[in-house]
C-alpha cells in the first residue's frame, strides 16, 4: 500500500507534470514488481507486504487492512491507461469486485479481515476510518 501510493503514485504524478517518459518506464517496472502483491493470495486479498525482488507476498500480523486492500485502484488504473498494459487495471478490478461482493453490516466493514476467510462482517472493529 505505502509503496503503491507514494512511490508508484509519485512516479505517475511526476510523469503527469513533466511528460518525461522515464517516469512511465520506472512506474511500469515498479508496477510489475508490485503486481503479485495486488493479485494477492488464493482468495484474492492483496498482500500487505511484498518482496519486490522476488515477487513473494504475505500478511504481516496475519490480517489484511480493509482500507489498504481496497485503495490500490487509482494508481493501477492510471498505470494501465498510461502504459496500455491492462494487467494492472485487471488486477485492481478483481479486488474491487471481490470486496463489493462481500456482505457488509449496515454498509460498514471491519477494519481488518482474515485473508484466508474474507468477511467484512466478522470482526471486532467497524469504523468509518482506516484504523478505527
Amino acid at each position: 500500500f505505502e509503496t503503491t501510493i507514494r512511490a508508484l503514485g509519485g512516479l505517475l504524478g511526476a510523469h503527469a507534470l513533466t511528460g518525461d517518459g522515464i517516469y512511465v518506464k520506472r512506474a511500469k517496472d515498479l508496477g510489475q514488481r508490485l503486481l503479485p502483491g495486488l493479485k494477492g493470495n488464493a482468495k484474492g486479498i492483496p498482500y500487505s507486504d511484498i518482496d519486490v525482488g522476488r515477487g513473494v507476498g504475505g500478511f504481516r500480523g496475519g490480517m489484511a487492512s480493509t482500507s489498504e486492500a481496497t485503495s490500490l485502484g487509482p494508481e493501477n488504473f492510471a498505470l494501465s491507461q498510461i502504459t496500455g498494459d491492462p494487467s494492472f487495471a485487471k488486477a485492481a478490478n478483481s479486488v474491487n469486485k471481490l470486496f463489493h461482493s462481500l456482505d457488509k453490516l449496515d454498509g460498514l466493514a471491519v477494519i481488518e479481515i482474515d485473508p484466508d476467510d474474507p468477511s467484512l462482517t466478522q470482526g471486532k472493529v467497524f469504523s468509518l476510518g482506516a484504523r478505527g
